[in-house]
Order: structure tokens, then C-alpha cells, then sequence
């Protein structure tokens, strides 16, 4: 099974067994969504996170999935591009990238 919410930027594959007794399958999804914030300098930048465009900066605590996810910030005047490897837990309320072009 492939659980996947473009929203949150999850997409998680797993192997499932259905027994005639269990009503769920054995597989725990991500809890509620934590946040993320994304800051430039200057601010004129796409946003994208795991490939999908989110919104232009600042982006102000978007909702994202715990776990790991590649935040890509482009320049809009000339193209600049900085990637940064991002890892969401519970212990931080939201996760904030900066990034200075």
C-alpha cells in the first residue's frame, strides 16, 4: 500500500497483511502535522519542498509531515538555487530554513 497527502508532503510505502480478525492494518501513519517556515534574502523566491512547489517567500508555518524532506529556495530574478536537507520531528514546534542569496 502507498500512503500518500500531497499536502503534507508524505508518501510512504508499506507492506500490509489483512487478517479476517483485524479491522486496520498493522501500519501507523505520521501523527498530526508539524510546521515549517522558509525565509529569504531577498525575498523574491520559489519554494518548493520534495519537488512540489509550495508558495513564494516568506513562507510562515506551512503544515509538513514529520520526517525528512529536501527544501529547494530559487532566486526568481536570476535562477540562484539553494537546496537544504530538512529533518522534521515533534521536539520543535516549526522548522525554519534560511537561506541569503
Amino acid at each position: 500500500m502507498t500512503f500518500r497527502n500531497d499536502k503534507l508532503f508524505v508518501k510512504e510505502t508499506a507492506q500490509v497483511s489483512v487478517e479476517a480478525a483485524r479491522r486496520r492494518p498493522g501500519h501507523q501513519l505520521p501523527g498530526s502535522p508539524e510546521r515549517f517556515t522558509v525565509q529569504a534574502q531577498p525575498s523574491n523566491c520559489k519554494v518548493f519542498v520534495d519537488g512540489v512547489f509550495v508558495d513564494v517567500t516568506p513562507v510562515l508555518e506551512a503544515p509538513i509531515a514529520s520526517g525528512g524532506h529536501r527544501v529547494k529556495v530559487i532566486f526568481v530574478p536570476n535562477g540562484a538555487e539553494q537546496e537544504v536537507a530538512v529533518a522534521v520531528s515533534g521536539r520543535t514546534k516549526n522548522s525554519l530554513v534560511t537561506v541569503k542569496f
